[in-house]
């Protein structure tokens, strides 16, 4: 039989911190282990505070790798090193309790507890690495306002003073007189249009320029602090007049580029090479388009046409789905899997019960390795068959709420000849979206209650669904 493998963790948030001190700790544990079961995985430059899960692919592949049981033992220096955010870390530990891995804390000789089992008493350990981390990102949020490591137009000095880039000066301060004279959403598009020449930044980093008050040598995140050690471009007067003259306008402007780049679908897949697409704006940004063109036949589909065939493929998968037969199997079906499920908690809260009273009223005293009794594994994994059962109703109450949704926008559509609410159908009716240069090919959530029709739709443009 294969041994399973013994993953050593290492994260730091910034570049300029290392990992020797976490590499020290865990050696001896290391020392332990067969050459063949080590996995080192190091996260370098990574904030647990700005990063979720999914943003993570080597903690994201640790979990995987716990789900398929071939992890032993987790190995970190502390909690949060894994995870800063409360329902990550928690979740974290119920998959290790769930598989049988251990997690090794190796500062744990330092005075930071171990690894206990218990997902009530990790939960509570979790919090407060939950509430440090958020701590520490606003310590370091309200820092960088006041001292950047960096900002665009300035060089900071070995004496922590902000001094305006020679470079960038003449451009900077004339972008700061024009914004002044901007009142219209046509001016302002005019003025994002020019800037992204001249500064050669992006329309969010200009908006963000104009709308930052270091510019003017204030933090005004909360009260008003003034910043003596930057050279500003423009006074805190001529700063607050352009916010109120472009609030409005940078309003309309994202409203506008949100417009543009709404989408009823998830992105869709080049048809040739199966890419995922990416949407990207033309060049005075009056279009949202999916291109590909890398050894094929070249694909451009801007966001409109996609959402008009879209449109079209919804309205003749309604047409063939029988709601009301759906809703009535699904609810008797999930009425059965509660009372089936409902009497299986109940059997279990009885034993988990019984087993508490036993450790509660036992005979036998205080005993230091109370963790290890049976009696205490026994009630273990006894709230873990609960959450099994409370998950599992969640899962399955879940399908049905998509189902009722899937009935009252079919319904609302149909007899009630409402607008379709597009995007909500798309998430329950339509799997993938494919793009070619003269058709798009649309894969259908098929299920027993969508009649006479296939499970891939392709439109050709200028031309009806096939």
């Amino acid at each position: 039989m294969k041994q399973k493998l013994h993953i050593f963790f290492r994260r730091v948030s910034s570049a300029n911190q290392d990992l020797a001190t976490q590499i020290e700790f865990d050696r001896p544990y290391r020392e332990l282990c067969n050459k063949e079961q080590i996995v080192e995985v190091n996260e370098d430059d990574t904030s647990a505070n700005k990063l979720s899960v999914a943003q993570r692919p080597k903690i994201t592949e640790i979990i995987n790798l716990i789900k398929e049981d071939k992890v032993e033992k987790v190995y970190a220096y502390e909690r949060t090193r894994l995870f800063r955010d409360y329902y990550e870390a928690q979740e974290f530990c119920h998959t290790c309790i769930e598989h049988n891995v251990e997690i090794i804390y190796t500062s744990s000789s330092n005075g930071h507890m171990g690894f206990t089992g218990d997902i009530f008493i990790e939960g509570l350990l979790n919090l407060f690495g939950d509430i440090e981390g958020k701590n520490i990102a606003r310590r370091t949020v309200e820092a960088r306002r006041k001292y950047p490591p960096k900002k665009y137009g300035y060089v900071k000095t070995k004496q922590k003073t902000y001094q305006k880039a020679a470079k960038t000066e003449p451009s900077l301060t004339q972008f700061f007189e024009e914004i002044q004279q901007i009142d219209s959403l046509e001016l302002f598009n005019s003025f994002l249009s020019k800037y992204r020449k001249v500064l050669a930044k992006p329309d969010d980093t200009l908006i963000r320029i104009a709308t930052d008050p270091f510019y003017a040598g204030y933090d005004l995140h909360e009260g008003e602090y003034q910043l003596p050690h930057v050279d500003p471009f423009i006074t805190k007067e001529t700063f607050l007049q352009i916010q109120g003259q472009l609030s409005p306008l940078i309003k309309a402007y994202i409203a506008n580029i949100q417009k543009l780049q709404e989408l009823y679908i998830d992105y869709p897949k080049c048809g040739y090479c199966l890419k995922s697409l990416r949407p990207r704006f033309n060049s005075d940004r009056t279009e949202v388009y999916f291109s590909c063109s890398k050894g094929h036949t070249k694909v451009y589909y801007d966001t409109v046409s996609i959402n008009e065939a879209t449109k079209e493929v919804i309205e003749k998968i309604i047409a063939h789905l029988n709601v009301d037969r759906l809703l009535v199997d699904s609810s008797n079906r999930m009425k059965e899997i509660k009372r089936m499920i409902k009497k299986e908690q109940e059997k279990t809260e009885v034993l988990l019960k019984k087993a508490e009273d036993s450790i509660l009223f036992s005979k036998e005293g205080y005993d230091q390795n109370w963790c290890e009794r049976q009696d205490y594994q026994e009630i273990l994994s006894l709230q873990k068959d609960c959450l099994l059962f409370v998950d599992e109703i969640n899962k399955k109450q879940q399908l049905l709420i998509e189902n009722k949704q899937l009935h009252q926008l079919t319904v609302e559509a149909i007899e009630k000849q409402a607008e379709l609410n597009v995007r909500a159908l798309c998430d329950l009716l339509i799997n993938d979206v494919r793009l070619y240069e003269q058709s798009i090919e649309f894969d259908v959530n098929k299920c027993d209650y969508i009649f006479n029709l296939d499970n891939e739709i392709t439109l050709h443009l200028k031309e009806s669904v096939s």
